[in-house]
């Protein structure tokens, strides 16, 4: 009994890939177990409960309350997760249609010495941002894997969660590119004076974020493509 409600309650439908409905639908009256099956399938997320026959009514109760941390705990990071993709596509939205060309005015010594500054205050953050987006994602994915796995299914990737996986990464190589390499071109060129070398250096650093924006906007497709489907 008490392994079949561990079985029971470590159980979560996730896009249909484990848990067949029918074990949501069974009706178990075995001593006070129903109470322990309809927790299951009120919360709908994986939790290490146990099951005390001698008291059947705390299931469900200590059930809830694994269910609210760790709840907690994914709002949170997926919180963070989508925060931080805000702050780095819309900071580069901003930075490539609206600040570039408010700056193609200005003599190249004034140009490229704001756009270093700017830049460098914004790849400060797209540093903590792109992190962020990258832990939080394999943090989540980690934990559907271990929740399926736990329950006793196979884990298999959906399709919108491995294109958004290969486009994160993708654009956080990109970043590091941009931000360790380009950019230092822009700041040895801007420290001597040297502007054509940091004219080259910042046009290259826009091709690149043209690059980073588009794969950003194609994440948010496929995310919300997923979302409704």
């Amino acid at each position: 009994m008490e392994s079949l409600a561990k079985q029971v309650c470590g159980t979560q439908v996730i896009a249909g890939l484990v848990a067949p409905p029918s074990l949501f639908h069974e009706t178990i009256e075995i001593g006070g177990l129903a109470h322990f099956v309809q927790a299951a399938r009120e919360n709908r997320r994986s939790a290490k409960c146990t099951f005390n026959p001698a008291r059947p009514e705390a299931a469900s109760r200590d059930c809830t309350v694994v269910q609210k941390d760790k709840s907690m705990i994914y709002a949170v990071l997926k919180t963070l997760h989508l925060l931080s993709i805000v702050v780095w596509v819309g900071g580069m939205v901003f930075a490539h249609f609206f600040l570039r060309p408010a700056l193609a005015q200005l003599e190249a010594p004034a140009r490229l010495r704001l756009m270093h500054e700017v830049l460098g205050r914004f790849f400060r953050a797209v540093l903590v941002a792109s992190l962020l987006t990258l832990a939080s994602g394999i943090w989540m994915i980690g934990r559907v894997a271990k929740q399926v796995v736990q329950s006793g299914g196979r884990f298999e990737m959906p399709l919108a969660w491995t294109l958004m996986a290969i486009l994160g990464v993708a654009m956080v190589a990109i970043f590091m590119h941009i931000r360790f390499a380009l950019y230092r071109r822009l700041d040895r060129a801007v420290a001597g004076s040297d502007w054509p070398a940091g004219g080259a250096a910042l046009a290259k650093i826009r091709t690149w974020v043209s690059v980073n924006l588009a794969l950003g906007i194609l994440v948010i497709v496929v995310t919300l493509a997923a979302a409704t489907s």
